[in-house]
């Protein structure tokens, strides 16, 4: 189960570097041609659900399980 989470939380860092709005492939799909802070939603859930993995997996889990 460790080994799963970890290749996840992996995948959602990498998903969130690779959708950044900075780089060239996003600058001409939505939500990226939306002004504001729209561009950076995709990215920003992608390093919200690593975060979650990170707390739920490994910073509380471990503490309940003893």
């Amino acid at each position: 189960m460790s080994a799963f989470l970890f290749a996840l939380l992996l995948v959602f860092i990498i998903l969130a570097i690779v959708a950044w709005p900075a780089w060239g492939h996003t600058q001409d799909r939505w939500p990226y041609t939306r002004g504001g802070r729209y561009r950076y939603y995709p990215s920003a859930g992608a390093i919200v659900a690593a975060l979650l993995v990170i707390l739920l997996f490994w910073v509380l889990a471990p503490p309940m399980a003893v």
